[in-house]
């Protein structure tokens, strides 16, 4: 960890300790980190200096509180993404929230290109915004499924967990009907010609977005990163969903002890899972 972040988080602690001592019994104050997070942000977004450019979150969700304190998310996934892309892949992140991975994709594949599907308008809005200055980088505000139509999009009070689906980690603050289209017939409308690496995080609705995707799958053999939640009420039957994958003549591979290793099963203490196609 940076001293910049080392700092960052003795101060909030300092805050933390002064407001429960001081003035807890002036004023009540739920979440005294997230008070004193709104004002060093100066609202309720936070920019800072990613990717050497300026990236803004929101610091008091759960993603942006691993930003805003340490810098970084899901670094070792990170680090085996940059190993697996190569630097003219055609990269499909699917589940795009505000951008954070499909900026470190479009570094990774410098020559090639990324598509980044988000369904919610809200956070589509900073995806955008984040990803503007990077001319690799497609935002696309559509949701994937299995169908054509439209699906009911639940809001949860921490986007990030917003989603065609209430896993109920968070509480779920409005609903509204979006547009959702199946990748196998996007990409036949577009005609792209070929797709080498996959992110797939979908909060608990990878089911219908893999059932929308086999012919993607089978045509171009791409590389997979996908959630799998090992909680039943995120994702109903995780198993289905990794033997599913496995059924197109992958192998599954998980993060363990910063090494990649293979897994014949879902596992029930991992969540994020890398499938690869057996004859790579």
């Amino acid at each position: 960890m940076s001293d910049t972040y080392s700092r960052r988080r003795f101060w909030f602690h300092k805050f933390e300790f002064i407001y429960y001592r001081i003035v807890q019994h002036i004023y009540s104050i739920k979440n005294p980190t997230e008070f004193f997070m709104r004002i060093y942000c100066g609202g309720e977004s936070c920019t800072n200096k990613y990717f050497a450019n300026a990236f803004e979150f929101i610091p008091t969700n759960d993603i942006g509180k691993k930003l805003f304190f340490n810098g970084q998310f899901e670094i070792d996934e990170i680090n085996v993404c940059r190993t697996l892309i190569k630097e003219s892949d055609i990269v499909l992140d699917i589940g795009g929230n505000i951008g954070f991975h499909a900026i470190h994709f479009s570094q990774f594949a410098s020559k090639g290109q990324v598509y980044s599907f988000e369904p919610s308008p809200d956070t589509f809005k900073l995806l955008v915004k984040n990803c503007e200055r990077y001319q690799n980088i497609q935002p696309i505000n559509i949701g994937l499924a299995k169908t054509e139509g439209f699906a009911r999009f639940h809001y949860a009070s921490d986007h990030a967990y917003s989603g065609f689906k209430d896993t109920g980690k968070k509480s779920i603050i409005g609903y509204e009907d979006l547009p959702i289209v199946s990748l196998d017939k996007w990409v036949k409308e577009k005609a792209l010609k070929r797709f080498d690496f996959i992110k797939i995080d979908v909060e608990g609705f990878e089911e219908q977005v893999i059932e929308g995707m086999t012919q993607v799958i089978k045509h171009y053999k791409p590389i997979l990163f996908v959630e799998i939640s090992p909680t039943k009420n995120q994702t109903e039957n995780p198993e289905i969903i990794f033997n599913s994958i496995l059924s197109f003549g992958y192998s599954a591979f998980c993060i363990i002890e910063n090494n990649l290793v293979q897994s014949e099963k879902h596992l029930d203490t991992h969540h994020n899972y890398f499938f690869i196609k057996n004859n790579n």
